[in-house]
């Protein structure tokens, strides 16, 4: 396994909302300013848990937070 702080280790886990279990982990975050400045994330998500609009929860600055999957830009 890989430990938390290693080179490639996960940032955070990502829950799906509705029933608690881990579905993924955002690898990197920033706060987009063509999105005009929403928060946006990269994850890597368990395969058949990754349509666009599956509701799910990322921890953020100690707490859990509401977010949307997305589509990747093209």
């Amino acid at each position: 396994p890989v430990s938390p702080g290693a080179p490639g280790a996960p940032v955070s886990t990502v829950t799906l909302g509705s029933s608690g279990d881990v579905i993924g982990a955002v690898t990197s975050s920033t706060v987009s300013p063509m999105l005009g400045g929403i928060a946006a994330g990269l994850a890597m998500m368990r395969y058949g848990k990754h349509q666009p609009g599956t509701k799910v929860l990322v921890p953020a600055e100690g707490q859990w937070v509401a977010a949307n999957l997305g589509s990747l830009p093209t």
